[in-house]
């Protein structure tokens, strides 16, 4: 049960809806200390993820401190805890400590070489949302009607593409 409710927060803290998330986070942090040899279906591995992800939401919240409180606690039970640590580097760049978090964030590499293939907050850190490296994602139509004359070929062709690719995705994701 507690796993499942872990997701749950997963999916509001994408869906920015950071306070409910949060009470989600706090909720099965809450079942795995209160729990009394056994009753509780709440492992310490999904413990020391909640708290990094409840970390995470105050962190965006911007409260830093209690943030960096429950990174430690997990932190204090298992000191190579990638997500935590890469939570860390993304609450260090948030407040001004760049060349720490950069060194840090070395080590979370060096203990997952496969963690750069995935979603990184600290990595996001780096981009803020207002920044001119990043852009609006925008339906491909749109982006081709607006385009320059002589700068999108055939624009036909690359049309029906995209609708095959269109529909193939939605075939997909109707199947999981």
């Amino acid at each position: 049960r507690d796993k499942t409710v872990y997701y749950l927060g997963h999916v509001l803290f994408k869906l920015r809806m950071l306070e409910r998330a949060e009470a989600i986070f706090r909720q099965v942090s809450e079942s795995y200390r209160n729990s009394t040899g056994g009753e509780s279906t709440c492992d310490m591995t999904t413990y020391h993820e909640t708290m990094a992800m409840l970390g995470l939401c105050l962190q965006f919240s911007g409260n830093f401190t209690e943030a960096q409180s429950a990174y430690d606690e997990v932190l204090k039970d298992d000191k190579d805890h990638v997500q935590t640590l890469c939570h860390v580097c993304a609450l260090k760049s948030a407040t001004g400590l760049a060349t720490d978090a950069a060194n840090e964030h070395s080590k979370v590499v060096a203990l997952d070489p496969s963690h750069t293939k995935r979603v990184c907050p600290y990595l996001d850190s780096l981009f803020p949302a207002d920044s001119e490296m990043l852009h609006e994602i925008q339906d491909l139509g749109v982006r081709w009607d607006n385009a320059p004359k002589g700068k999108v070929p055939n624009k036909s062709l690359l049309r029906t593409v995209a609708k095959k690719l269109s529909k193939a995705l939605r075939a997909i994701k109707g199947k999981d």
